[in-house]
């Protein structure tokens, strides 16, 4: 797959996602982005919201047609904060790092952000997803 990429002129660009003006520079001229975050660099949920903001919106102001936002469930959607066969961690999450980033979804969507934007868990049916959707953007940068 990577290959293919090349093949058509794409490729990787990093990016700080603190800076928004980085990212910027990162999504210019491009079709489309990966965005994902690394929760475990820094433990902090905030920080993830934070990133995921700054990815969200420095992709709507580069005209970005398509990201993929790699994702988690909000784990609080199932298991509720009162729910006590679960401990509550950082006051206000059941599971961190899926938490902050389930919540940063609607981010994305609000901003009128268009992509793709599967939960990756552990179900072997969502890397088939990535792929796919991996696959969409190639095809469609070909156009």
């Amino acid at each position: 797959m990577r290959f293919r990429v090349r093949q058509i002129g794409g490729g990787s660009v990093a990016a700080d996602l603190d800076e928004t003006e980085s990212l910027k520079r990162a999504f210019e001229g491009a079709y489309g982005a990966f965005c994902v975050t690394n929760f475990w660099e820094h433990f902090s949920p905030e920080k993830e919201r934070a990133q995921a903001t700054n990815m969200a919106r420095s992709a709507k102001e580069a005209g970005l047609e398509h990201v993929i936002w790699s994702t988690l469930e909000d784990t609080r959607q199932w298991v509720p904060l009162g729910d006590s066969r679960m401990p509550t961690l950082m006051g206000k999450h059941k599971v961190p790092h899926f938490d902050a980033k389930g919540e940063a979804n609607h981010l994305f969507t609000e901003m009128g952000v268009g992509g793709h934007y599967p939960a990756h868990d552990l179900a072997p049916v969502n890397a088939s997803q990535l792929l796919l959707a991996d696959q969409l953007l190639i095809d469609r940068a070909q156009k």
